[in-house]
């Protein structure tokens, strides 16, 4: 529950795709043969067939839709490698590996002052169906198919000279370094992580192979409870991750779930805190740092020229994105482990997490306690939706106790506070744990400085599910943390750890639970009370807890939640 803003409802740009540097390889020192002049087609309009010349390669360009009215929807991965889907021959080839590198690549670069919004993709292509080796680049504004052009080459040697030359013509650099430097008026290399050899998600298999793979994918029973297993549908969609990334007005056709890298990720963290560096001057000059920020996670803004992120407002929006662009690589990673059928998909999933999720009963006591605390701690300007307890889960991550209790063992004051986020976060910190924002994150939205947030009043920590009334069913946990000696505020003060002498941070709110409605349970306050508010002149609607060490927190219930929206 990070205390940012939720991002503006307005709707903002597209985001586009993102390619994974290979390990260094040096361009071939043979000379590459002469290349045919191209011959430019029209987009509806094939190129007539040539008989090439064995000795020369042959050239080809046209418009990137010809015949491809779905392209984008189409994926073929074959090895490490994606074939563009704008190839028009792409299910008989499969991108070339050797020694170890992959001959693929995205390049991006955006300039705000000159309107600047392009992207440059090469790749290497291997006919499986012949001995031909075809270079294929594919260029454009960002948001639109572009242009393509394809060369065929009889030798792998040539062909990996022309690619390399390509690379090293728009980048400056040689390809496969793996000290990419990014040069000014040049593309930046996307850094994109297509997964293993076994996440194919297409391949040209034959007949046999077919047959083998359908009697082998037989669905193979759960061994979870029921509700268990609807939980790790919930947090597992693929297609809910996908909506998220729309809602972020992330563009999935070019940025295929998940395939942005943590190293891109930390970079474009660092173009916001430039930003952020910027915006705090008399007169801030925003344009590179945001040209870079563009770059790094391209965005589609059609033919109009790409707005500078000039205001406090659109850097927190940037942020949310890059919060959940990093949640959601964790999760694509985690699930695209080991896809073999032995064993059910759920299972595989949940035993993924490292945590045991043991579901309760409605007549079971501490179920009864966690629902008695979300229904009296509604916050009274929280009237636009009523929420319900659907399902209750007792939460053990694997660790986390032997560290809480390692580090919390001469910290008091424990009490069991609510956390909320978005529901394709959940792998993420069921698996990892609640993380700190990381130090490349600007401050800006943190009030109290990064840490982690909690609260007492069940909606405050409710508003960050960020459900609707489309989707109305969200997470949220319940997690016992060690507060110990705590400084209050009654405004936002930045901080990067406890103030000297404190264990912890509380922001004071005027509503707030009624002290004498907690119930102590063992060595917990459950602060359950029904609200109350004071006539303090306190800035803040609700009260905020914020530990700066993750060792001071452990996810004791994850609740599902139904909202009714009025």
């Amino acid at each position: 529950m990070p205390p940012k803003k939720a991002a503006a409802s307005k709707a903002a740009p597209k985001v586009a795709a993102a390619s994974k540097a290979a390990p260094k390889v040096a361009a071939p020192k043979k000379a590459a043969p002469k290349v045919a002049a191209a011959k430019t087609t029209n987009a509806s309009t094939p190129p007539p067939a040539a008989a090439p010349a064995a000795s020369a390669p042959t050239s080809s360009s046209t418009s990137a839709g010809r015949g491809t009215k779905s392209a984008a929807d189409r994926v073929i991965k074959k090895g490490k490698g994606v074939v563009d889907p704008y190839f028009a021959d792409a299910a008989k080839c499969r991108v070339l590996e050797d020694g170890g590198v992959v001959y693929q690549c995205t390049l991006n670069q955006t300039n705000v002052g000159q309107n600047n919004n392009k992207f440059y993709v090469i790749q290497l292509l291997q006919d499986e169906t012949c001995q031909k080796f075809h270079v294929f680049t594919r260029w454009g504004r960002v948001g639109v198919p572009g242009q393509q052009s394809t060369e065929t080459h009889q030798q792998m040697m040539a062909a990996k000279t022309s690619f390399c030359s390509k690379f090293q013509d728009k980048t400056r650099n040689q390809f496969g370094t793996t000290n990419f430097i990014k040069v000014p008026g040049k593309y930046q290399l996307m850094d994109i992580d297509y997964g293993t050899d076994d996440d194919d998600e297409e391949e040209d298999d034959g007949p046999a192979k077919k047959k083998a793979k359908s009697e082998s994918a037989a669905p193979v029973p759960s061994k979870l409870p029921s509700e268990t297993q609807d939980l790790i549908h919930m947090i597992s969609s693929v297609t809910a991750m996908s909506n998220t990334l729309r809602e972020l007005s992330i563009d999935t056709k070019r940025m295929p779930l998940g395939k942005i890298s943590k190293e891109q990720i930390k970079n474009a963290y660092g173009a916001l805190k430039r930003i952020e560096t910027e915006l705090a001057k008399k007169k801030p000059s925003v344009e590179q740092a945001t040209s870079d920020f563009y770059t790094l996670i391209p965005h589609d803004f059609g033919f109009q020229r790409p707005p500078l992120i000039n205001t406090v407002d659109m850097l927190k929006e940037k942020m949310e994105m890059l919060d959940a662009l990093a949640q959601l690589e964790v999760s694509s990673t985690l699930l695209s482990r080991d896809k073999a059928q032995e064993e059910n998909v759920l299972d595989k999933t949940y035993a993924a997490l490292n945590c045991d999720l043991t579901p309760l009963q409605r007549s079971h006591a501490e179920f009864k306690r966690v629902e008695e605390y979300a229904r009296n701690t509604t916050g009274s300007t929280h009237n636009y939706y009523t929420l319900h307890v659907e399902q209750v889960f007792k939460v053990q991550r694997h660790g986390e106790s032997a560290r809480y209790e390692q580090k919390c063992k001469s910290i008091g004051n424990r009490q069991m506070l609510w956390h909320g986020s978005r529901t394709t976060n959940f792998v993420g910190i069921l698996s990892q744990g609640l993380r700190i924002a990381p130090k490349e994150a600007p401050v800006t939205g943190y009030m109290f400085g990064k840490g982690i947030y909690l609260a007492d009043t069940c909606t405050k920590s409710a508003n960050y599910c960020c459900t609707s009334r489309t989707n109305t069913n969200g997470l949220m946990l319940l997690c016992e943390a060690a507060l110990g000696k705590q400084k209050e505020y009654v405004s936002s003060c930045y901080m990067e750890e406890a103030q000297p002498g404190f264990d912890s941070t509380k922001g004071l709110g005027r509503m707030h639970p009624d002290p004498a409605g907690a119930e102590q349970v063992g060595k917990v306050l459950w602060p359950k009370g029904k609200m109350i508010t004071d006539t303090g002149s306190l800035h803040l609607l609700y009260p905020e807890y914020i530990v700066y060490d993750v060792a001071q927190c452990q996810i004791q219930y994850l609740v599902k939640m139904r909202f009714d929206y009025k």
